[in-house]
């Protein structure tokens, strides 16, 4: 039995995750919950500052020695190829540990962070993810194997940016947020932080990994950044509410337009 395992801040993996779910034989585990570990194993996680979220390295460091085959998915706002290295640390704790890594994979989503895209593209990429996810199970099926295969001047980049954002954007972030008087003590916030930063008090710590779960599941939008706002998006991510509306067709042009080849080429 195929297991999938997966982490998500606003709901894009989730959603992915679910397709997964309808299209094959499969359990579904949020890793913030109580899991049975399956024969074979898929870890689903979006991508932070071209990484892992620190939560998923946990899981994968408290997850028993075993030989098992793993397939990792984890999305994204763009397929650009600095992205491809996003799972590089996880793997090597998989690794380490024994594990398989036979299959790495990147589907996008829509941004939920610091550029907001058009409802409209959100929905076509939600749509288009139905068709990776089919011929990402059809690969899997046919043992198909598929890593990105490590590029040094990408891996030092991104390990810049990993460390920078781990040891100053994140904490900044958390230093950052603070709730208005719009506040009606839901406690929504509490507890749905996927790390326990926020107390029962409503003040925010340092484990922040800036998944914005807090920020737009808010029922009263009254979470907000004192000096990094220009992080969120104004009018929020709400993605189950964008993909129940329908949109004309949308038009990739302009800075969409590089996301052409990655919508008609099935192999992307």
């Amino acid at each position: 039995m195929l297991g999938i395992y997966y982490f998500s801040g606003t709901g894009n993996t989730k959603a992915v995750a679910e397709m997964f779910k309808k299209k094959t034989i499969c359990k579904l585990y949020n890793i913030e919950e109580a899991y049975h570990l399956e024969d074979e194993i898929m870890l689903m996680h979006p991508v932070y500052a071209f990484g892992e979220p620190g939560n998923i390295l946990e899981f994968a460091e408290k997850l028993p020695f075993s030989n098992r085959n793993v397939y990792i998915v984890k999305t994204a706002g763009d397929f650009i190829k600095i992205n491809d290295q996003a799972s590089d640390r996880l793997i090597a704790i998989l690794e380490k540990k024994g594990y398989n890594v036979v299959y790495d994979r990147l589907i996008v989503m829509g941004s939920n962070f610091l550029l907001p895209y058009p409802e409209a593209f959100v929905k076509l990429l939600y749509e288009i993810a139905h068709q990776k996810v089919e011929h990402t199970i059809k690969e899997i099926h046919e043992n198909m194997v598929r890593r990105s295969y490590s590029n040094t001047l990408l891996n030092k980049m991104t390990s810049c940016v990993q460390k920078a954002e781990n040891k100053y954007g994140r904490q900044q972030f958390s230093r950052s947020l603070n709730i208005s008087s719009k506040c009606i003590k839901c406690m929504k916030c509490y507890q749905n932080c996927p790390v326990d930063n926020i107390d029962n008090e409503l003040s925010f710590r340092n484990t922040c990994i800036m998944c914005m779960r807090c920020i737009y599941n808010c029922p009263t939008h009254a979470i907000y950044s004192k000096n990094m706002q220009f992080c969120i998006i104004d009018k929020g991510y709400n993605l189950q509410q964008i993909i129940n509306q329908t949109y004309p067709e949308f038009e990739l042009r302009g800075y969409y337009k590089h996301f052409k080849l990655y919508v008609e080429n099935i192999e992307i």
